[in-house]
């Protein structure tokens, strides 16, 4: 079954029942049906019988009218209980694994709180001093009640938010839903009008609105999108038998008004003639007490629909507000259909996957603290997840950059170990080759070294940091090792991988390489001015210390230290993973590895034969050749 036709079923179900605990069991039933999309599908099916039974439980007109807030006061603390009890119950019930039951459990309570927290009452603390607002009751009028509950349902998606990994690994469409159901009001009405005239920058939220209403749509299916706009479906796979003849087939619709988001076009509310009795403002000033809010507002479940004022739909503007969606939508899809936006999926894909394996494991797995380890990981998907408001190369510069930044700053004196290198042992050479590129990418950037940062670049950064972090993964247990390294293959797909060339591994090669390195740095940085520098430069007999040598390139005192790119960083790792440290033999190291390294390994080899330390009298008369047949 798809989900338009489980979303359909359902609803046409709840929709026929009447009694709450009727739609109570028929949430758990239902949800064990679910085998595909599970938790879109009973998060769906929780936000339809929760909003089923308040529309059910909310109308009551025989209780005073003042005291009508101790009866939502009730029924959200009934409802809350009986869904936590339910969830409970559902997800032991659930086919999934034991591990994934607590989480799934969590974040099925958490949405119930985020489903009744626009009904729910919010009385005046005691002993909290009194603001103006308290004495319209500010909290519990119609617009507050639909602000917070989109609030609530915001934070299930927002950045580095406690559930926003669970949201977005099953594709949860609900909390989109309720956000849009508020946001494109406020898209229609501000942007054209208020935009105009006003700057909004890109911390406000109408600031924000575009792009974000953009994410929200990108989140959820056309289906959804059709019911929160019409309010309604028609299922064409049944027909109502009550409307048909033998001339006309009436298929059944399926109205959501009551169980899901949507938007009405009509009358908007007003807002500020919530109250009872507006004059009571005055009496609650004197008695600090809240005023009562009028039945008719309390009886309504936030967002259900969202009424928006037919004038804000006018035609003029209505075709203003498609064309300028239309050219945003262009730039939007180039934004989205870039490197950077892939990148940024498999950014968050496999930071989850690792922050997920440092919640299960009890071992000694990382090279520093777990605290600091998922701060860091959060912290390289906070900074990916950074939006470009505009597709230009100068903005994607300064995207990289920063997000180059953020993966190496970690990686200081404090937090990066010496590694130990034994001769002939490739592990240590590894490990070694990680801690030369780390050192060094996070010295020059902290010194503002490396320039035009390049997309390729990062991500090689990204997957040493991230290998080197977990110490080459040798700490991953099978299953988990199997698992990384087919999504860390997401981020390599995007080198244009070679057939790998033996060649390129000759002990010979690499040593004729290192000498060339040697030599460069020697005659170019150094001078009789600069005893420092020669005091610690290699002995020219102590063959095979190219992260030494390279660090002296780079040093402050460096005559060439500006003249230090991505491709020296390349250097650095593919000498050092060869040569290790000092007096270490060279080894062919590329058949001793994963096939993730040595495609890693095959792609940055032409990168870093590009450094200009590498450049021979003979290169550079060759290139001067060159340039004169051109």
């Amino acid at each position: 079954m798809t989900d338009s036709s489980f979303i359909l079923n359902s609803a046409y179900i709840i929709n026929n029942m009447d009694n709450v605990e009727d739609i109570a069991s028929y949430y758990i039933e239902n949800s064990l049906t679910c085998k595909t999309n599970i938790y879109n599908r009973i998060t769906m099916l929780l936000t339809m019988c929760i909003n089923k039974e308040l529309s059910i439980l909310l109308v009551n007109n025989n209780i005073v009218e003042e005291k009508y807030f101790t009866h939502v006061q009730k029924i959200y603390d009934e409802i809350y209980k009986k869904y936590i009890n339910l969830n409970k119950k559902l997800t032991n019930q659930l086919e999934i694994e034991a591990s994934k039951k607590e989480e799934a459990c969590e974040y099925l309570n958490n949405f119930v709180v985020c489903l009744l927290s626009g009904v729910k009452y919010i009385e005046k603390k005691k002993g909290k001093e009194w603001h103006e607002w308290d004495y319209q009751n500010e909290w519990n009028t119609r617009f507050r009640r639909e602000e917070r509950i989109r609030d609530y349902m915001k934070t299930l998606f927002s950045v580095n938010g406690k559930y926003t990994s669970f949201t977005k690994k099953n594709k949860i469409e609900i909390p989109y839903m309720y956000v849009l159901a508020w946001d494109l009001s406020n898209l229609f009405e501000n942007f054209f009008e208020k935009c105009e005239s006003h700057s909004y920058d890109n911390t406000s939220y109408f600031g924000n609105l575009r792009k974000n209403t953009c994410i929200e749509l990108k989140s959820i299916s056309d289906y959804i999108l059709d019911i929160l706009l019409t309010g309604y479906k028609i299922d064409d796979q049944n027909i109502d038998d009550n409307r048909s003849n033998e001339f006309i087939i009436h298929y059944r619709t399926v109205n959501f008004e009551k169980l899901l988001p949507t938007i009405s076009i009509g009358e908007r509310i007003n807002y500020y003639n919530d109250l009872l009795e507006p004059t009571k403002r005055f009496e609650a000033k004197k008695l600090n007490q809240l005023p009562p809010i009028k039945r008719e507002v309390l009886q309504k479940v936030p967002l259900l629909p969202m009424e928006v004022d037919n004038n804000i739909f006018k035609p003029i503007t209505a075709l203003k507000m498609m064309l300028n969606l239309l050219k945003e939508e262009t730039k939007t899809k180039e934004y989205l259909e870039s490197q950077i936006y892939d990148l940024k999926n498999i950014i968050e894909e496999i930071n989850i996957l690792l922050c997920e394996y440092i919640d299960q494991t009890t071992d000694d797995i990382l090279k520093i603290s777990r605290p600091k380890a998922k701060k860091y990981l959060e912290d390289i998907i906070h900074s990916a997840d950074m939006s470009i408001s505009e597709n230009t190369s100068e903005l994607k510069k300064t995207y990289l950059k920063n997000l180059l930044s953020v993966i190496v700053k970690i990686w200081d004196s404090s937090q990066l170990d010496k590694v130990k290198v034994t001769n002939g042992e490739y592990e240590t050479y590894i490990s070694f080759a990680y801690f030369s590129v780390l050192k060094l990418t996070r010295n020059w950037d902290a010194h503002n070294l490396i320039n035009n940062v390049s997309f390729l670049f990062v991500i090689f950064i990204l997957i040493i940091s991230l290998r080197y972090l977990f110490n080459n993964m040798n700490n991953f247990d099978a299953k988990m090792k199997q698992k990384y390294l087919e999504v860390e293959s997401k981020l390599l797909k995007f080198f244009k991988c070679e057939p790998s060339d033996s060649s390129k591994d000759d002990p010979s090669e690499i040593e004729k390489e290192y000498r060339i390195l040697y030599k460069n740095v020697y005659q170019k940085v150094l001078n009789d001015n600069n005893s420092r520098l020669i005091k610690i430069f290699p002995k020219e007999n102590c063959l095979g210390d190219p992260h030494q040598v390279l660090t002296i390139a780079g040093d402050r005192d460096s005559l060439i230290k500006n003249q230090m790119s991505e491709n020296e960083i390349y250097l650095a790792f593919w000498l050092a993973i060869h040569m290790g440290k000092a007096h270490n033999e060279t080894i062919n190291v590329s058949e001793s590895v994963d096939i993730n390294l040595k495609a890693l390994l095959n792609n940055i080899y032409e990168y870093q034969k590009g450094s200009f330390l590498l450049y021979t009298k003979e290169k550079m008369e060759e290139n001067l050749n060159v340039l004169w047949k051109i």
